[in-house]
């Protein structure tokens, strides 16, 4: 029986210890893995999810960030109604760290790409 390849490779954007962005080599898809939480984008959804981080005030010692609320779509049924991640404000921020290097990183891979003559 022949089994079929997983082709979708992922360019590492920004690791550390803990964490890591990648990017899809064949569909962009971006994948995010924070300590325990793992979260799938696409870029303009991870774009929605720094500025989402961006806007939490720093004067609590933690926040739930809510990733999926499922609520106002009875149809969809996946077992659970709501989901969220949390976080301390200092997570918060090296997420943001994170996230802002990735994006970086991705900008200056379009640059060079889009500029570098085939001559």
């Amino acid at each position: 029986m022949k089994t079929q390849e997983n082709t979708h490779t992922h360019t590492i954007l920004v690791q550390n210890a803990e964490s890591y962005i990648t990017q899809c080599n064949c569909c962009n898809e971006i994948q995010l893995k924070y300590k325990n939480i793992m979260l799938v984008f696409n870029w303009s959804d991870l774009v929605g999810f720094l500025q989402r981080l961006s806007d939490v005030p720093p004067n609590e010692k933690y926040y739930v960030i809510e990733i999926v609320d499922m609520r106002s779509i009875p149809s969809l049924r996946f077992g659970f109604s709501a989901s969220g991640i949390f976080l301390t404000f200092n997570e918060i921020e090296e997420l943001q760290g994170l996230i802002s290097a990735a994006c970086e990183r991705m900008n200056l891979g379009l640059f060079f790409r889009n500029s570098i003559s085939d001559n």
